[in-house]
């Protein structure tokens, strides 16, 4: 059971590093649009 909380840790981890880089190109390209 420990692990599986430990797969499930990285999974929610890998998700949020994913949706951090998106987000974080997104801001560029709309600022690249403003500009």
């Amino acid at each position: 059971m420990a692990s599986n909380c430990m797969d499930l840790f990285w999974i929610a981890l890998t998700l949020a590093l994913f949706a951090a880089v998106f987000a974080l190109v997104a801001f560029c390209d709309r600022l690249l649009q403003r500009s």
